[in-house]
């Protein structure tokens, strides 16, 4: 009995390690708009507004492309960028954040999204282009 419990007792510890460990290695995580920014400006990221057309026509960051997450195709057009280090947005979140569960599917190589998406943008007072 003694021997059961010491052998559940370590499994348990090797599955909660592994837990933590893959939660703080996550290449899938949100940064805030100041810190969005600094990432674009090193030029080594693709960036991806999943808002609809006109959302993005009404103003975008500067360098983005617009994959509407509701088109029809979303998932396929993503996946040209899966093995590309990824920034993405939308307009506070929702749709971002189902798109990072999708891409985390996809096993997409890392994306980063943009925390409460394109109105906290706006708020810290960052450019847009239209």
């Amino acid at each position: 009995m003694k021997s059961s419990l010491s052998f559940v007792v370590i499994i348990l510890s090797v599955f909660q390690f592994g837990f933590a460990q893959n939660l703080t290695d996550s290449n899938i995580y949100s940064v805030s708009a100041k810190e969005f920014n600094k990432l674009i400006s090193t030029g080594n990221y693709i960036l991806l507004d999943i808002r609809t057309p006109k959302e993005f026509e009404e103003g975008h960051i500067s360098t983005a492309i617009n994959i509407d997450f509701f088109g029809r195709e979303f998932e396929q057009s993503i996946e040209i960028y899966k093995n590309v280090p990824v920034l993405l947005y939308s307009r506070s979140s929702g749709q971002s954040k189902q798109a990072l569960d999708k891409m985390s599917g996809m096993n997409f190589k890392k994306v980063i999204e943009l925390e409460n998406g394109i109105v906290a943008w706006k708020r810290e007072g960052l450019p847009l282009v239209n």
